[in-house]
């Protein structure tokens, strides 16, 4: 994104800047969960989501610093070799300047002498954004802003106070083959239900005499809806499921009765396509809740590092991977009564409330790292305070939030200036400069100082 502004762009839109939920009918789909979270600055329950969060909050103020001359200066561009550009914002008028340096290559990093305006280190696939053309204020791959670890708090006093009942769902007419109205043709569900309901029962009846055979009769089903439960008098048979909205092909042994056999078919849809072009026709049908089930993601895509250097590509930095692709659900507070709040879960294929629980999503680990020269701010959100520093260091630490550990290098006393500095307060701020760590006026660039932090209660 700062390259669009390095280029000229003067007008940016984020999607999402806040994250979401899709409740009732409206998640689209098929198997489309209902968090619409996206990762974005602010999440699903409108929690910060650093570093995300504090990293665009710095570019925005940055950018801001040089407004009048992106909107007003004239632009020109100096190439150092092939993939770091110099671009160079400047009003003749006023002699104001302000500049990008980018560095394209996607694994080396570079460092740049402009002599008179100083020498800058930029990592491989990075902006920096020089304010007056001689001073670092933001680069895209120094993140200087606050990791934070959401935890999941058990509330126990509503979770004790769960108690379940069960309601079957009556079956009898239908899977004696009674229905509203009959047709002599297999019907769209979707046009017949007008997404009323997720479900469609189709029933038919086959007859034999005692010279039909009987044996070795399988019962096909060609459907182009997501989810099919199937039974032949009275008796359950089998479920099958679709791949990713695919129509598929439901195969069952079934025994058949001399006489009438009455076949039952529940069609059931997880959500209905509602984006790109003639959604709206896209058929949901036995061919001649919707929330949702517990998909498991892959497993070949997720890896301890992750490295977003280069072009995008939508499987760098995978994460869940062999887990459900949705196991929370999203219940915002104005949704629930003072006094009793009643949930209702329906269940086709089996399963125990008993694991239901009731948590609340906060603030649990932060983690802050800021270069030599820069503000290294922590917060804790929802009136919790930093109880805790568990890990401080200025110097050169190596590994990353929930296991960082000292590197060849650092001063001393680091915790201890952190310490007085943020224990007890929602929030705190630290310059990171060799002389706020008592090293005189020294400049090392390689320095950081990192923190790791619990919030707590007050």
């Amino acid at each position: 994104m700062v390259r669009f502004f390095q280029s000229g762009g003067v007008f940016n839109n984020y999607y999402m800047y806040h994250g979401g939920t899709n409740f009732g009918r409206t998640s689209g789909g098929p198997f489309i969960t209902t968090s619409y979270d996206y990762n974005a600055p602010l999440d699903e329950y409108g929690n910060l989501n650093p570093p995300k969060w504090g990293h665009l909050k710095q570019l925005h103020a940055s950018i801001k610093l040089g407004e009048t001359i992106l909107t007003n200066g004239t632009r020109s561009d100096q190439n150092f070799g092939s993939s770091v550009t110099l671009t160079k914002f400047f009003n003749p008028t006023t002699g104001e300047r302000f500049c990008f340096l980018s560095n394209t290559d996607g694994k080396n990093d570079a460092t740049i002498d402009l002599q008179v305006d100083r020498k800058y280190f930029v990592p491989a696939w990075s902006v920096s954004i020089l304010d007056g053309c001689n001073k670092e204020v933001y680069n895209t791959a120094k993140v200087n802003s606050q990791t934070s670890m959401f935890v999941k708090e058990q509330n126990e006093k509503e979770n004790t106070q769960l108690s379940w009942a069960w309601a079957p769902k009556p079956m009898k007419d239908t899977l004696q083959g009674n229905g509203k109205f009959a047709a002599n043709q297999l019907l769209e569900q979707k046009r017949v239900m007008v997404d009323f309901s997720d479900y469609f029962w189709y029933m038919t009846s086959v007859e034999t005499n005692e010279t039909s055979s009987l044996q070795n009769v399988t019962l096909q089903v060609n459907t182009k809806g997501h989810v099919l439960h199937a039974f032949v008098n009275k008796r359950y048979i089998g479920s099958q499921w679709g791949s990713n909205g695919q129509s598929f092909v439901f195969e069952k042994p079934v025994l058949l009765k001399s006489g009438t056999n009455t076949i039952t078919l529940l069609s059931a849809t997880v959500g209905l396509k509602n984006y790109d072009a003639f959604y709206d026709m896209v058929p949901t049908e036995i061919d001649g809740g919707r929330f949702w089930p517990s998909f498991i993601a892959g497993n070949d895509s997720c890896s301890a590092i992750c490295d977003y250097r280069g072009a995008y590509n939508p499987r760098k930095c995978v994460e869940n991977c062999g887990n459900p692709s949705q196991r929370w659900h999203h219940v915002p507070r104005s949704f629930l009564s003072s006094n009793t709040n009643t949930l209702i879960l329906f269940e086709e294929i089996g399963g125990n409330p008993q694991h239901v629980s009731v948590q609340t999503i906060t603030i649990g680990t932060i983690c802050a790292n800021a270069n030599e020269g820069s503000i290294l701010e922590l917060s804790c959100q929802g009136g919790h305070v930093i109880f805790e520093i568990q890990f401080a260091s200025y110097g050169n630490l190596e590994g990353k939030c929930g296991s960082f550990k000292q590197g060849s290098w650092d001063v001393t006393n680091s915790a201890l200036f952190v310490v007085k500095a943020c224990i007890g307060m929602e929030s705190c701020s630290i310059d990171v400069s060799a002389k706020s760590f008592g090293l005189g006026d020294a400049t090392n660039l390689s320095a950081r100082l990192t923190v790791q932090a619990l919030c707590a209660h007050n």
